[in-house]
């Protein structure tokens, strides 16, 4: 369904995270559904800070001290300039009832901002462009021991309608290369059917 109605089509390809995918397809058998349902995901809370100043000469950090709550920093600006500005990206993973989760923006931005400031201690907030904070409660899938039985395959009972979200990709993380591998196999399948 669009805004103008519905579209025809002989293939459709879904890529919502799959606990969201019961509830939008209802004809789905129900064991596929409780498939789907029994995924779990952790959520995130992604700020982007555009700064005058660069962080580090680095374009990933890895963070493993126990009183920083994200597992690091990307500097994008480091792999490609961005009109001299620096462009700095800082996840905070969490299960979706971390109280972190409901934080206000302000909060998350103060307290990440902090740990750049401990990564740089010469960035002040006169350093901060812009800054911004997104929300999302189904980043990545938690992979407990048995994870691979719980993954549908991609090609559903309903003709031509594929599902696949980044839990798909197991064992391997979620990358460039491994959408590119699942595209294609989504791809090849289509194109055989």
């Amino acid at each position: 369904m669009t805004p103008e109605g519905f579209v025809r089509a002989d293939a459709i390809i879904c890529t919502v995270p799959t606990p969201l995918v019961a509830a939008m397809i209802p004809d789905l058998p129900e064991e596929w559904k409780a498939r789907y349902e029994s995924i779990v995901n952790m959520g995130i809370c992604c700020l982007v800070f555009k700064l005058k100043r660069s962080v580090s000469p680095h374009f990933w950090v890895n963070i493993s001290e126990p009183d920083i709550s994200t597992p690091g920093i990307i500097e994008f600006s480091q792999l490609r300039p961005v009109g001299g500005d620096t462009v700095v990206y800082v996840p905070y993973y969490m299960p979706n009832d971390n109280i972190k989760f409901t934080w206000t923006d302000e909060e998350l931005l103060n307290e990440s901002f902090g740990y750049l400031q401990r990564l740089n201690p010469q960035l002040t907030r006169d350093d901060i462009i812009a800054q911004h904070v997104s929300r999302l409660r189904h980043a990545q899938p938690v992979c407990e021991p048995g994870f691979a039985a719980k993954i549908p395959p991609i090609q559903t009972p309903i003709r031509g309608l594929q599902v696949a979200d980044t839990c798909f990709y197991y064992p391997e993380d979620r990358g460039i290369s491994e959408s590119v591998r699942t595209g294609r196999q989504m791809a090849e399948h289509l194109s055989k059917g």
